[in-house]
């Protein structure tokens, strides 16, 4: 499955004591980016838990303390569990879940969630995570995460090089040239979500964007 740009920071970032928290809209890759993580750390053998509060089971027994997260998965003595929580928004309060779980066991947990890029604009909660996270803001595909999406790699890599403030692209050949002006034009006019871009039929990109707009 193909990586975000975003998932190199945060996989870095999780051997680090602060929240990693994933903001974004609906429909950019937050969940996904989220199960990529869980392989990499299982892959590494570590402790993983992954948690969706879309299930009303889940979100119901959490919603009653944030410590009975540590009743449905009990902490080995001297192993670091990483728990990987997926819309956290939907807590009835996700700031006090969030710091009461890192201020009473930040040692040996790992608090990696996503949630909406609205739910965090309520002041209250800012305030009541400060210097106890990291933000990391998912958006639609960057340009060059769109070309890795349409497989091609070698025009997004030298892209990916070029410096912002000289967009030139003096080092590709002319047929990679017209390549990239034919994506451009394809991403200008439907933009960057995923799935947008990985449905190849033309119809059917103009649907998803329809059902995006209208919920």
């Amino acid at each position: 499955m193909l990586k975000r740009n975003l998932f190199n920071d945060c996989k870095i970032h999780l051997e680090e004591k602060e929240i990693s928290l994933i903001t974004g809209a609906r429909q950019v890759g937050k969940t996904i980016l989220l199960m990529q993580l869980k392989k990499f750390l299982e892959l590494k053998k570590k402790n993983v838990f992954c948690l969706n509060l879309e299930i009303p089971d889940i979100l119901n027994f959490l919603n009653k303390h944030p410590l009975n997260l540590l009743k449905l998965y009990p902490l080995p003595e001297n192993k670091r569990t990483y728990f990987l929580i997926d819309e956290v928004q939907y807590l009835k309060n996700p700031a006090n879940f969030l710091k009461l779980l890192y201020d009473e066991y930040a040692p040996r947990i790992k608090l990696v969630v996503s949630g909406s890029s609205a739910f965090y604009i309520d002041l209250k909660f800012k305030d009541s995570l400060a210097g106890r996270k990291k933000i990391f803001s998912l958006y639609t595909l960057t340009f060059d995460e769109f070309l890795r999406f349409n497989d091609e790699n070698k025009i997004a890599s030298i892209f990916k090089k070029i410096p912002p403030n000289r967009l030139s692209i003096d080092n590709l050949s002319y047929m990679d040239m017209k390549k990239i002006s034919g994506f451009c034009d394809e991403y200008m006019i439907f933009g960057g979500y995923p799935k947008v871009v990985t449905t190849k039929d033309m119809e059917k990109k103009k649907a998803y964007l329809s059902e995006l707009l209208n919920s």
